[in-house]
């Protein structure tokens, strides 16, 4: 059994050990933290997610703390890092009773926009630029179950920008400091044709990054299975639709999901450590009819997701971190700016 940092080192997956101010609960108000520094006087107002309680409400007996700015918010530099508390919901829980794999992806997305709307640019913000986020690629470590009805406290941190992309990466902390789970997104900066745009100044000047290099994520296509049989064939649903009227990227890791455990895969959808990696290349719109196929590969297994015209719309691998795996190799710098789907 790997631990979590052997598991981690192994993906390439960068792990923050740097020591974090505890988050305040409400009834704190007034009585400064041991450490607290002068930021905490400027913290902008909590960002509810839908379906959390009202400010000054009570959330199952524990206050709901708001989010921590890691660094620089209210020192006069940019924010560098963001988190925020999370409680699982009975609805983004599995069978097992722990978080599901897509739900951590939603959350992976709410705290990067909490950061940018924290930072100065919301939603409003991104209308007026005509510029747009979408994910083109995702890579997800999973080690430890968070319960439903737990806390974990999610963290996000921009790394690396190069033209249109940033590269995102997270934790996830349960509440004794044990990482959970950790991510890294690419995130492909667009315009209102879908065509990729460089990050405007005042954004990429917000967010200091200790990178300027690196491309997008990549599976190779060589991974892909080979599509014998039917498949397991879906439409898109209504609630899988996210505001930009496309299918939401964490539903394309609901679909890979389906297709391993009707392949046979169930063993390794219920282990720890297990890591996702996830190329999204086409987006899926409204009732759009979509094939997947799901194929076993050494220690894993590899996914293709197809829409109407049999376009590749998506390309996933799951398997166990540490092991040879089929290969994820970076994009040539030629398309490191194609952008991916949100």
């Amino acid at each position: 059994m790997l631990t979590t940092a052997e598991a981690a080192n192994a993906t390439g997956i960068r792990i923050r050990h740097e020591r974090r101010e505890p988050l305040r609960r409400r009834g704190d108000a007034g009585r400064p933290a041991a450490g607290a520094r002068a930021r905490a006087a400027t913290r902008p107002d909590r960002a509810r997610r839908q379906g959390d309680p009202e400010p000054g409400d009570q959330d199952g007996g524990r206050a709901i703390r708001p989010p921590s700015i890691l660094q620089g918010m209210g020192s006069g530099h940019p924010p560098v890092g963001f988190s925020a508390l999370y409680r699982v919901r009975f609805d983004e829980a599995d069978a097992s009773g722990a978080l599901r794999a897509s739900a951590h992806l939603r959350y992976v997305q709410d705290i990067a926009w909490r950061h940018s709307t924290a930072a100065g640019f919301d939603m409003a913000w991104y209308a007026s630029q005509n510029r747009f986020w979408l994910v083109r690629y995702l890579e997800l470590l999973v080690l430890a179950p968070v319960p439903y009805g737990g806390e974990v406290e999610v963290s996000t941190e921009v790394v690396i920008t190069r033209r249109a992309l940033a590269r995102r990466v997270s934790d996830f902390r349960l509440p004794g400091g044990e990482l959970a789970a950790t991510a890294r997104v690419d995130w492909i900066m667009t315009n209102g044709k879908g065509r990729a745009a460089r990050i405007p100044q005042a954004m990429a000047a917000a967010f200091p990054v200790t990178a300027l290099g690196g491309s997008p994520g990549r599976v190779e296509p060589a991974d892909s299975p080979v599509e014998a049989g039917p498949g397991v064939t879906a439409v898109v649903r209504w609630s899988e639709l996210d505001p930009m009227g496309h299918m939401n990227n964490a539903a394309y890791l609901d679909h890979l999901e389906e297709a391993v455990h009707a392949a046979g895969g169930l063993a390794l959808l219920d282990s720890r450590p297990r890591r996702y990696r996830l190329e999204f290349l086409a987006p899926a719109g409204p009732r759009e009819s979509l094939t997947g196929h799901a194929s076993e590969i050494p220690n894993g297994w590899a996914y293709r997701l197809a829409g109407e015209a049999g376009t590749v719309l998506f390309r996933g691998v799951l398997d166990r971190p540490g092991e040879k795996a089929a290969s994820v190799t970076e994009r040539t710098e030629a398309g490191a700016d194609e952008p991916g789907r949100g």
